[in-house]
Formats: structure tokens, sequence, C-alpha cells
């Protein structure tokens, strides 16, 4: 008699990673972005008068540098206000006593809640994805997509190297091969005197040099030591 495998519990984050495939970016990318929107929603419309998010926020002296600047971009000057004042005057306090002063400075930029927030999804999102990797609906999700970008299929390699099947190892490489062929063509039309014609590019082909950063780099803004 065949054995029957084992089926995995499916649950919305399952089906959220399935819908993540069909994007035109790598998935663990497009979900982690929507995530770090939903934190600033939620932030501006929810939680900028908590007196404990505040509180976190001061403890942490705020976010990273790039994640300070994504918040200010929202607009929003009351809570860019609120949630700053703080800092300003306990830089103007510890500026009275060399030992807080130096205290504050070894302590700034030390932990960014977002950072962590989007290394959470990624964990987690990455942790599904594996665990339903024989699962054939994500196999044919994940063949129709873009793939993975580089730095998380580092991850993957690194924290499932042994659980990677054959298949997704094939679909990696044939994904980056097509992107640099894409890159060559786009490289060749920007090669022309004045004398030639300049070959025509698709969008997709005119856009490669975008998303070849993407699929390098990952998403924007996600921080050079980040590790999932």
């Amino acid at each position: 008699m065949k054995r029957k495998e084992k089926v995995q519990p499916k649950h919305m984050t399952y089906f959220d990673l399935l819908e993540a495939l069909t994007s035109r970016e790598c998935p663990i990318c497009h979900l982690t972005t929507q995530g770090i929107e939903r934190f600033f929603d939620a932030l501006l419309y929810e939680n900028v008068n908590n007196s404990g998010v505040r509180e976190q926020f001061q403890k942490n002296f705020g976010y990273c540098n790039y994640h300070a600047h994504k918040f200010a971009g929202y607009q929003d000057g009351m809570a860019i206000a609120l949630t700053h004042r703080g800092l300003l005057v306990e830089i103007l306090q510890s500026m009275k006593t060399p030992r807080k002063l130096q205290a504050l400075v070894t302590r700034t930029s030390q932990y960014c809640d977002v950072c962590a927030f989007s290394s959470d999804l990624e964990q987690r999102y990455l942790a599904v994805m594996m665990k339903h990797v024989d699962d054939e609906q994500l196999r044919e999700h994940f063949l129709g997509s873009e793939g993975l970008c580089f730095p998380h299929y580092q991850v993957v390699l690194r924290e499932y190297n042994t659980r990677v099947p054959g298949w997704m190892s094939r679909f990696q490489e044939k994904k980056y091969t097509e992107l640099l062929s894409v890159v060559e063509r786009f490289l060749e039309s920007c090669n022309f005197t004045s004398q030639e014609q300049r070959q025509e590019l698709t969008r997709e082909e005119s856009l490669s040099w975008q998303k070849l950063v993407r699929t390098i780099c990952s998403y924007d803004g996600r921080p050079s030591h980040h590790l999932v």
C-alpha cells in the first residue's frame, strides 16, 4: 500500500504567499514592503498617541536613518513632531552632563522597531514557504513567479539548505540567467553612435536596470546587515 504523505495545515499566511507569487517581484519582498506600509499606517492613524508606543520610540531613540526618512515621507507633521520632540529634549538635557551625553551617543541608532518588524515578516513568510515547499499548489505558483531576490534566496540556502528542492534551484538559476540576458540587451542599446540606429527595447528591457538592483539588493530599505 502506498504511504500517504502528511498534509501540512494551511493558514492565512500560506494564502498570502500564494497571492504574492502572482506579483511581478520577489514574493518575500512584496509581502514585507506591504507589511511595512501597514506598520506606518497603524502608527499614524492609531498608535502615534499611544503612550507605550511613544515610550518605546524614545527608548530606541527613534528609527534607523532609512525608516526615519520614510516616516517623514508620509508628510504628517504633527506625528513627526510628537514622536521626535522628546528626542531633542533628551539631547539638550544630556548636553548638560558629559557622562549623560556619552551614554546617549552610545545608545542612539542601536535598534529600529521597523527593521525588527520587517525581519519578523521575512522569517515568517520564508518559514511558511519552506514548510510547504513540497506542496503542488505552491510549486505551481512559484514556477509562474519572478522567483526570489538573491538576498532572500541566500537565506533559504543558509537556513534550509537540506530542504531546497532541485526544481527551486534550477528555477532560480533560470530567472537570474534570463535577467542577465535582458540587462545585456539594454546595455547593447546604450552602446551606439550617432550614425547608428538605436535598438528598440520593450518596457521590461528599458527598466531592467531597476529589476537588477532589486534582485541583487532586495527591497528598498533592507539594511545591508539585515540577517533573517
